[in-house]
């Protein structure tokens, strides 16, 4: 009888307990379910409004002889080297930004950073408030062949523009002598049989390339900056592409500037410690090599050089991802808009370019 009384005193006790615990959970609960409720509501909206990320395959479409370009009037959310999505709009030709080429006073031909990788329309370079107007003509994984045959397509649009070349040290080199881009078969440049440089496209198609022979990465670029074979075939090549680019830009009455843009991102910086730690060719290693290779051919050719590894710094570019930063596409802008400035007043419509001097 009595272990009766205890145990129906105990539940007795943890009952009262229990509610008051409960009493006391009330406030807490009334704080936290609403938040949660807000929460959850947020993210189906947020799925509502953005659409899903896009693979890049599915952002490019096969073009003949020259592989591939973004595809026309497209709106997505593409993905950066990180996975984060940012957001992507094309024009009826394909490439990223307002205006037109016909439009525009500075047409930048070149790959990943000149279509912008990682950063929102509204804060790339081409699109930002300034005194020149800027048309940018590029595509991630393009080299300076891919460049150079754009340059040709639109040679009659060029006329007193001002053409910035950019040359990514990364790839851009060591990508001009390479048939294909992973799977995608890409123009390239080689030596003839007779010794003379020019361009190959005969087997672009839209069929995968399933011969390997790309090294890719910081390995290609440390043999470019040391005594390799490869660095002299590299830029031997660019003097070739250069060379041509000039003539093209000459003849269409455009003025054309050379701009190098170095591999200054952590992620990058980290990337080549590592890989110079395993590397052979560490003792040789150089990474003035392409900044002072290229600035040797524009001399040679009559073209100017800018090297933005004097304009830029880490911080001007993402932290996990080798592509500027919303702050470097405004130096980069700044660069483009000095280089005007320094040839005088903003081009007008109409008005003969092609003498200015940068």
């Amino acid at each position: 009888m009595r272990k009766t009384i205890l145990d129906l005193s105990r539940m007795i006790l943890a009952t009262f307990a229990g509610l008051a615990g409960l009493a006391l959970a009330i406030p807490a609960l009334l704080i936290i379910v609403p938040v949660w409720l807000v929460e959850g509501l947020i993210e189906r909206v947020r799925t509502w409004i953005e659409p899903e990320p896009v693979a890049w395959e599915d952002l490019i479409e096969f073009t003949p002889e020259i592989g591939w370009k973004p595809r026309a009037n497209m709106t997505a959310h593409a993905l950066d080297f990180n996975q984060e999505p940012y957001l992507v709009t094309t024009d009826s030709s394909g490439w990223r930004g307002k205006g037109t080429v016909s439009d525009a006073q500075v047409v930048a031909f070149g790959d990943s950073y000149a279509f912008g990788c990682g950063v929102d329309d509204d804060a790339f370079f081409a699109d930002l408030p300034g005194e020149v107007r800027i048309k940018a003509i590029g595509s991630p994984a393009y080299s300076l062949v891919h460049s150079l045959l754009w340059m040709r397509r639109l040679a009659p649009q060029l006329s007193g523009k001002l053409v910035i070349w950019f040359v990514y040290h990364g790839n851009d080199l060591a990508d001009n002598v390479h048939p294909a881009f992973n799977e995608y078969r890409s123009p390239f440049a080689r030596r003839s049989d007779a010794g003379e440089w020019e361009i190959v496209s005969d087997h672009v198609d839209a069929s995968r390339w399933t011969i390997n022979e790309r090294e890719g990465g910081m390995q290609a670029f440390i043999e470019i900056c040391s005594d390799t074979p490869q660095r002299r075939m590299a830029f031997e090549a660019c003097d070739f592409l250069i060379r041509q680019g000039r003539d093209v830009c000459r003849d269409a009455g455009a003025r054309l500037v050379v701009m190098s843009i170095p591999d200054l991102s952590p992620l990058a910086r980290l990337a080549l410690a590592r890989a110079l730690g395993e590397s052979e060719l560490a003792e040789s290693f150089d990474e003035d090599v392409p900044d002072r290779e290229l600035a040797g051919i524009c001399a040679r050719a009559g073209i100017p050089f800018v090297a933005l590894r004097d304009h830029l710094d880490s911080d001007d570019y993402l932290v996990r991802d080798f592509h500027w930063s919303p702050r470097g596409h405004r130096k980069v802008a700044n660069v483009i808009q000095d280089l005007c400035r320094q040839a005088g007043s903003p081009p007008e419509e109409g008005r003969d370019r092609s003498r200015m001097a940068v």
